[in-house]
């Protein structure tokens, strides 16, 4: 992984949902998006993230019907952030410490993107592959 690439070249949009609005309208969101987290607002501002593994443990694993359950009673606060300049070993390693497979990306305590275990890993591959070619 290159020291020089920030988590601001990799990040992406977020995209979020009223914390009252309710799981299974969480759920269709990620589905329609081809996501696997939202960003839960309370009164207009981000408080908390809603993934998937939120909606599997908190209200599949345990028998709920997702139309009874707000997405405020299942999601995870507060949210876990990353500096949009902070490297990505800076962020491999602040979710290895916080065991989160998602960082909310900042910048002047301002949030402007997601970055997920998924989007460093792909990135780290291409950055291989691209090294072993000669291309870096």
């Amino acid at each position: 992984m290159s020291a020089d690439i920030t988590v601001r070249q990799i990040m992406r949009t977020i995209v979020s949902i009223d914390s009252k609005a309710k799981a299974k309208d969480a759920a269709r969101l990620m589905v329609e998006k081809r996501i696997g987290s939202l960003v839960a607002n309370r009164e207009g501002l981000p408080f908390g993230i809603i993934t998937e593994r939120d909606m599997m443990e908190k209200i599949v694993a345990q028998g709920i019907d997702p139309a009874k359950v707000t997405v405020a009673e299942i999601m995870t606060v507060p949210l876990a952030t990353v500096d949009a300049s902070a490297s990505l070993n800076d962020a491999a390693r602040k979710m290895v410490e916080k065991q989160m497979k998602r960082l909310v990306v900042t910048e002047h305590d301002k949030i402007i993107g997601i970055v997920s275990q998924t989007d460093l890993i792909q990135h780290m591959t291409d950055f291989q592959k691209l090294a072993k070619m000669g291309m870096t």
